[in-house]
C-alpha cells in the first residue's frame, strides 16, 4: 500500500508509518471507518457524476425538441458530463486497500443478523460501462436510442413525435419540423404514383401554388397530361386560387367539392372553393380539336377573367361528347363564360356567369352560355350579361345564353342583362325544346328566335330597358318556322317602362305547318299591343276562353287575351267600329245587346256590308283575317 492519497479529501493513508493515518499497529482501529467513509463518499461522487449526466442527458432530450441548434450543445455537454463522469469513476479504481482487495464491484453493507458487515454483488445492476453497450444501453426517457447515439454526430438521436436524426433537426430547415405529429394510428401512407394509378391527381402534387399570384399553368397541365396518358382520371383541386390557362384533354375531369355555383370571393373576403383565374389571353380550360372520345368534365370551379382587353372566356369545349360543365360561377371575360363549340351531348348545369363578352366588337351574335353542339342540356343555369341600361348597337350582338345546333334542351335558363335575353340561332336540324325560361331586364328583347323551338310556361319580364317600347318581349323572325308557345307570359315593368309588343312575329308563308302558333299566352304593358303578326299568312293565336264586358259607349274593344265579348244589358247606345288586340285567325263570340250596333268598314267587314243592330240575348262570331275582322 505504501502511501495512498484520496482525491476528494487530500487525506493520505499508509501503511508504513510515513503519514498521520497509519494503518499500523491499530491504526485500523482508529482510521478504518473513516477510510471506508472516503471510501464511500468518493464512490457516491462517481455515482453523483452518474446521475447528473443522466440529469444532463434528460435535460438535453428536452432542449433537442425546444430548437434544432440546442440539440448540438446538449450533446457537447452530455459528453463531457460523461467524460467527468469517467474519471471520478477512475479516481475511485485507484484505491488500492487490502481490506476491498477482490471486491470490485461490491457493496459494503450491513448483514441480516445486523451485527456484522458483508460485501453484496452489484453484478446483477447497471453499471457505467453499460451507457456504452450496444447490448445492455441506457433506454433514456422519451427516446427509443441508447445514451451514446445523443452525442454521436453520424446517428443522432430520434426525437420525441420526429422520425429524422440529431442532423436534420440542426440543418437550416430543422426548426421547421419541431411540432410534426406522425400519422394517426391505421393511417396508410399513399405515394403520388398510388393516386395516379387510382386515376386521382392534386395539382399541388406537380408544384401548383394557388396563392392567387403565382402561374401554376405549367403544374396544372402537367397533372392534366399524366392522367391523359394514363386512360383518364380526375383533377381535385385543394381550395385556392390558381392562376393558369391549360388544355383538357381525353378522359380528364377537373372538379372540387362544391355542389353549386357562386364560390368567388367577396370584396374584402376569403375565398371559398377553388378559383381559376386568366393567366394570359385565351380560354382558362379550353380542348383541342383533334378529341377522340372527348369525354371530360368541369365541376365546381370558379372562373375569373381579366376583362376587355384579354381575349377569352372561362371554358371552351371543342369536339366534345358527353361532357358536363356544372357548379361553375364565371366573371369579367372578354368572350364566352362557357362555350360549346362542336360535338354532341354536353350538360351545362347550375351555372351562373355576370359581367361577361365584355369586348363589343362582334360580327354575329354570341351569348355568355353559347352552345353549337346536338342534345346539349342546360339546366338551372343564370346567364348576365353587361348591363341592362342600353344595347351595344343596332346589331344586338350580345346576348345573355345563345343556342344553335339542334335539338337541345333547356330548362329553367334565365338570360338576362344582355342585348337580347335567350337567343335561338338558325335551324340547322331538329328544333330545339324550352321549357321554364326566363329572359328578362335585357336592354333589348327577351326571347329573339330565328330558328324552331317548342316553348312552354316561360317568361318575358321587363325587357325594352334601352327604351320605353322599342323592343318586344318575344321576337320571332321572318327565319323562324313552326314554332308553338303555350301557357307563356310577356309583361312589360309597368306604365313607364313598357315592352313594344308581347309576341312580335314576322313569319308569313303559305304553308300552314310553317307558321308559328300562340296558345293561351298573354301579357301586360306592351306598348303596341299583345301580337303582331303578319295577316293571313301569319301565324296564328289562340286565346284562352276568356270573357270581359266594356262598359257602354266603349269602341273600339280590345280583345286582347279572351274569347267571349258580352255586351249585354247596355242602357246606352254604343257603335262598335273595330275590335283591336287579336291576332291572324283568332275568333271571338260576341253576345248581342239591341242597343248595340256594328259598324261596317275598314275595321268589321258585314256579310251585307252594312251596319248591323245586334239583336237581345244571340251570340256572334267575328274571326280575323288579313286584318279586318269578318262577321259570321
Amino acid at each position: 500500500m505504501s502511501k495512498v492519497t484520496f482525491p476528494l479529501t487530500g487525506h493520505q493513508y499508509s501503511d508504513d508509518g510515513s503519514t498521520d493515518r497509519d494503518m499500523l499497529d491499530g491504526g485500523h482501529t482508529e482510521y478504518l471507518l473513516p477510510m471506508l467513509q472516503e471510501t464511500v463518499d468518493t464512490a457516491q461522487s462517481a455515482v453523483d457524476a452518474r446521475a447528473s449526466a443522466l440529469e444532463s442527458a434528460s435535460q438535453a432530450s428536452d432542449h433537442a425538441q425546444a430548437t434544432a441548434q440546442d440539440a448540438v450543445v446538449v450533446a457537447q455537454d452530455r459528453q463531457a458530463a460523461e467524460a467527468a463522469a469517467a474519471a471520478a469513476h477512475a479516481d475511485a479504481a485507484t484505491v488500492n486497500i487490502p481490506l476491498l482487495t477482490g471486491n470490485a464491484g461490491r457493496m459494503l453493507g450491513v448483514a441480516e443478523d445486523g451485527a456484522s458487515m458483508v460485501w453484496a454483488d452489484m453484478s446483477p445492476y447497471t453499471q457505467d460501462a453499460d451507457l456504452a453497450d450496444p447490448d445492455k444501453g441506457v433506454k433514456m426517457v422519451a427516446h427509443a436510442v441508447d445514451d451514446r447515439d445523443l452525442a454521436d454526430p453520424e446517428k443522432g438521436v430520434s426525437l420525441v413525435s420526429h422520425a429524422v436524426d440529431d442532423r436534420v433537426l440542426v440543418a437550416q430547415a430543422g426548426a421547421s419540423l419541431v411540432g410534426h405529429k406522425g400519422l394517426a394510428a391505421g393511417s396508410i401512407v399513399r405515394t403520388v404514383a398510388d393516386e395516379l394509378n387510382d386515376g386521382f391527381a392534386n395539382p399541388k402534387r406537380f408544384g401548383a401554388k394557388g396563392n392567387g399570384s403565382a402561374d401554376d399553368s405549367v403544374a396544372i397541365q402537367t397533372a392534366i397530361d399524366v392522367l391523359a396518358a394514363a386512360g383518364g382520371g380526375v383533377i381535385r383541386f385543394p381550395n385556392g386560387n390558381y392562376f393558369c390557362n391549360v388544355v383538357l384533354k381525353d378522359g380528364v375531369h377537373i372538379v372540387t367539392g362544391a355542389e353549386h355555383f357562386g364560390y368567388l370571393a367577396q370584396v374584402g373576403g376569403p375565398i371559398a372553393g377553388v378559383t381559376l383565374s386568366q393567366a394570359a389571353p385565351g380560354f382558362v380550360v379550353d380542348t383541342p380539336t383533334t378529341l377522340k372520345r372527348g369525354v371530360l368534365s368541369v365541376k365546381g370551379i370558379n372562373f375569373q377573367g381579366l376583362g376587355a382587353a384579354y381575349a377569352g372566356g372561362g371554358v371552351r369545349f371543342q369536339g366534345t361528347r358527353w361532357g358536363a360543365i356544372k357548379c361553375c360561377m364565371a366573371n369579367g371575360f372578354a368572350d364566352q363564360a362557357f362555350l360549346h363549340s362542336s360535338g354532341f351531348g354536353v350538360v351545362f348545369e347550375d351555372l351562373l356567369a355576370v359581367n361577361c363578352l365584355l369586348n363589343t366588337t362582334r360580327t354575329g351574335v354570341n351569348g355568355v352560355l353559347e352552345t353549337h353542339g346536338t342534345d346539349d342540356f342546360l339546366h338551372r343555369c343564370e346567364i348576365a350579361g353587361q348591363s341592362p341600361a342600353g344595347v351595344t348597337d343596332a346589331n344586338m350582338y350580345r346576348a345573355a345564353v345563345a343556342v344553335f345546333g339542334a335539338n337541345n334542351f333547356l330548362s329553367m335558363v334565365i338570360g338576362e342583362q344582355g342585348d337580347r335575353g335567350i337567343y335561338i340561332g338558325p335551324q340547322s336540324g331538329e328544333g330545339h325544346r324550352m321549357s321554364l325560361c326566363r329572359a328578362d331586364s335585357n336592354g333589348g328583347t327577351g326571347f329573339w328566335i330565328d330558328g324552331n323551338i317548342i316553348a312552354s310556361v316561360c317568361s318575358a319580364y321587363n325587357n325594352s330597358l334601352a327604351g320605353s317600347g322599342l323592343y318586344s318581349g318575344f321576337y320571332a323572325s321572318a327565319t323562324s318556322s313552326g314554332c308553338k308557345f303555350s301557357a307563356c307570359r310577356s309583361d312589360g315593368h309597368d306604365a313607364t317602362i313598357q315592352q313594344k309588343y308581347g309576341y312580335e312575329d314576322y313569319v308569313n308563308n303559305s304553308t300552314a305547318n310553317v307558321r308559328n302558333s300562340y296558345v293561351d299566352c298573354g301579357g301586360f304593358y306592351n306598348a303596341l299591343g299583345l301580337y303582331l303578326t303578319q295577316g293571313f299568312l301569319g301565324s296564328g293565336v289562340i286565346a284562352a276562353p276568356l270573357a270581359i264586358r266594356p262598359a257602354d259607349g266603349t269602341t273600339p274593344i280590345d280583345v286582347t287575351g279572351t274569347s267571349l265579348v258580352v255586351l249585354s244589358g247596355y242602357t246606352t247606345a254604343t257603335n262598335v267600329t273595330n275590335f283591336t288586340g287579336g291576332a291572324e285567325g283568332e275568333t271571338i263570340r260576341v253576345l248581342g245587346d239591341a242597343q248595340v250596333t256594328i259598324v261596317n268598314g275598314s275595321g268589321i267587314i258585314t256579310p251585307s256590308g252594312a251596319n248591323v243592330v245586334l239583336s237581345d240575348k244571340t251570340m256572334y262570331s267575328f274571326t280575323q283575317y288579313n286584318g279586318a275582322w269578318y262577321m259570321g
